[in-house]
C-alpha cells in the first residue's frame, strides 16, 4: 500500500517549505455603503416573516408554506441563537420583529428580483431585503495577516484561489474566542516567550512558580504552563529554534497567535488559552515508538485531567495493532468530553487500510483532518481515509509563529489540523455547553464541499468557520 516507510514510527505531519509569500494585499476599508447594492448580485435574501407564522396557532399554516414553497425548506433565522439565549418563546405572537428575520439564499441560476417577486405572494412576507456585502469589521490589524491565506485567501499569492479559506474574517465578526477555553498543544514544546503568543500561555493557577512543591498536588511540581514528558520537567519550551523543535510553536500559532494586537500573525482563536504539553524533540524518525508513544499517552492524560478542552494531535504513528494504552487514553478523553484533533499524515495513501492512532481511532471524539492548497483542492502527498479522515483544512504554505519571535512557512497536515482546533475553540467559546461532540457534529455539518474531496472523506469537505459559528443548534 505504499505505507511499509510509515511502520514503527510517529511523526509529526509537517512538510517544510522555503518559499516566500509575497505581500501584495492591499486592505481596502469600505465603510457600510461605500459598495452599491446594485452592483453586487446578492447571493441570499433577508425575508421578515408576521408573527402568526411563529405563532402555535399558525403552525399547520407555517408547515404548509415550508412543504408547498422551496424558498422555506432550508431556511434559518437570523437571530434565532438570541432567541435562545433570552428564552423568548416561539410559541409567542409578540415575538419583535427583530427575531423574524429568516435568511433565504438565491440559487446561482436565479436573480434575485426574481426571488423577491415571489416570495411577495407568501401573506406571511412582511419585508424582503437584499443582503448587503460589506467588509468584515473583525479584520485584524496582525501586519503579515494578508499572508495567512488559510483564514482570508484573496488570490494574491501565486496558485491561489480568492475564497479557499476557512471564512475566518466573516467568522470573527461573530466570535474571537474566550479566554475561558483551553486547547492543548501535545508537539515539541511552545515559545511561551514568543511576542504573539506569550499573551495566550495557558497558567496553572494551582501552581506556585519555583517553589519546588506540588501545590495543586496533581502529581507535576511547578507545572505552570504545562509539562514536558520528553525529559520530564516543567520545561514546555522547545530544545532549541531549529525546524524540528519549532514545530509545536508553529502549531500553537494556528490555533492562537494573539488576533488584532499589531504584532506578527492572527491565530484562529484570537484569545483561547494554549496548554503546552511537550512530548518528543520534534522528530521521532530516529526514536523508539513505544517511548514516544508513551510520552504522547501521558500528554493526553495531563491536558484531559487538567482541563483541557481540546487536544490538537498533528501527530501519529503506524502500527499493526493499537496498544491498549493508547485506547485507555484516547477512551480517558471521551469521557470527560474532551475532543481530539488529530492530523491524518503525510503520505499518499488510505489510511483506512491501516491503523495510524490517534488519526484512525474508532473513538467518537476523534475528529481527523487532511490538508487542502491554496487553489482550495485536496493536496495528493497527504493521507485520505473516507472513513478515517472527517474534513480538509488549509495546509500549504501555511505562516505562524517560531521560536526567538520568527515566523515561519510550514506545510501538512500538521498544519491542517490546528486550524480546526482552532475553530473548535471558536465554537466552544460562542456557547459554552456544547460538548466534545457538538463541536465535531458542527464542524462536519458546515464545510464547503470541494469536487477533488469527495470520495476521499467522509464529509467531502474543506471547513468554514463563518458557517459553522452561524450554525443553528437543533
Amino acid at each position: 500500500m505504499g505505507n511499509n516507510k510509515m511502520k514503527n514510527r510517529i511523526c509529526f505531519m509537517e512538510v517544510n517549505e522555503s518559499q516566500r509569500i509575497k505581500n501584495i494585499f492591499t486592505a481596502l476599508l469600505l465603510l457600510f455603503m461605500s459598495v452599491s447594492a446594485g452592483a453586487v448580485t446578492p447571493q441570499r435574501l433577508l425575508v421578515r416573516m408576521s408573527a402568526d407564522y411563529f405563532d402555535s396557532a399558525s403552525k399547520l399554516k407555517r408547515q404548509s408554506y415550508t412543504e408547498n414553497d422551496s424558498r422555506f425548506k432550508n431556511t434559518r433565522l437570523l437571530n434565532k441563537q438570541r432567541i435562545g439565549h433570552s428564552k423568548m418563546a416561539m410559541t409567542t405572537a409578540s415575538i419583535p420583529a427583530v427575531y423574524r428575520w429568516l435568511i433565504v439564499e438565491v440559487k446561482s441560476h436565479e436573480t434575485a428580483d426574481a426571488v423577491i417577486e415571489e416570495l411577495k405572494l407568501n401573506p406571511s412576507v412582511e419585508y424582503i431585503e437584499k443582503d448587503v456585502p460589506v467588509q468584515s469589521l473583525m479584520t485584524p490589524d496582525d501586519p503579515r495577516y494578508s499572508s495567512q491565506h488559510g483564514l482570508d485567501n484573496n488570490g494574491s499569492t501565486l496558485g491561489s484561489v480568492v475564497g479557499a479559506d476557512i471564512d475566518a474574517a466573516r467568522a470573527w465578526d461573530i466570535e474571537t474566542g474566550s479566554d475561558e477555553v483551553i486547547v492543548a498543544v501535545i508537539d515539541s514544546g511552545i515559545d511561551v516567550d514568543h511576542e504573539d503568543l506569550k499573551d495566550n500561555i495557558w497558567v496553572n493557577t494551582g501552581e506556585i512558580a519555583g517553589n519546588g512543591i506540588d501545590d495543586d498536588q496533581n502529581g507535576y511540581i511547578d507545572d505552570v504552563y504545562g509539562w514536558d514528558f520528553w525529559g520530564d520537567d516543567n520545561d514546555i519550551n522547545p530544545e532549541n529554534t531549529n525546524t524540528k523543535w519549532g514545530h509545536g510553536t508553529h502549531v500553537a500559532g494556528i490555533i492562537s497567535a494573539k488576533g488584532n494586537n499589531g504584532i506578527g500573525v492572527a491565530g484562529v482563536a484570537w484569545n483561547v488559552k494554549l496548554m503546552g504539553v511537550r512530548f518528543s524533540e520534534g522528530d521521532a524518525n530516529e526514536t523508539n515508538i513505544e517511548q514516544v508513544t508513551s510520552n504522547a499517552v501521558q500528554a493526553i492524560v495531563y491536558a484531559v485531567d487538567n482541563g483541557a478542552h481540546i487536544i490538537n494531535a498533528s501527530f501519529g504513528g503506524a502500527v499493526d495493532t493499537v496498544p491498549q494504552f493508547v485506547t485507555d487514553a484516547i477512551e480517558h478523553a471521551r469521557e470527560n468530553d474532551v475532543l481530539i484533533v488529530c492530523a491524518a499524515g503525510n503520505a499518499p495513501v488510505d489510511i483506512d487500510t491501516f491503523n495510524f492512532p490517534p488519526a484512525t481511532m474508532p473513538q467518537e471524539n476523534i475528529l481527523t483532518v487532511t490538508a487542502t492548497d491554496r487553489a482550495d483542492k485536496y493536496h495528493s502527498d497527504y493521507s485520505y481515509g473516507l472513513t478515517s479522515v472527517d474534513v480538509a483544512a488549509p495546509g500549504i504554505s501555511i505562516l505562524s509563529t517560531f521560536p526567538d519571535n520568527k515566523y515561519k512557512l510550514s506545510s501538512g497536515t500538521s498544519m491542517s489540523a490546528p486550524f480546526v482546533s482552532g475553530l473548535a475553540a471558536l465554537l466552544l467559546s460562542q456557547d459554552p455547553s456544547r460538548s466534545a461532540l457538538d463541536l465535531k457534529r458542527i464542524i462536519m455539518d458546515t464545510v464547503d464541499p470541494i469536487p477533488s474531496l469527495q470520495g476521499k472523506i467522509v464529509t467531502g469537505g474543506r471547513i468554514n468557520a463563518y458557517k459553522a459559528l452561524s450554525y443553528e443548534d437543533v
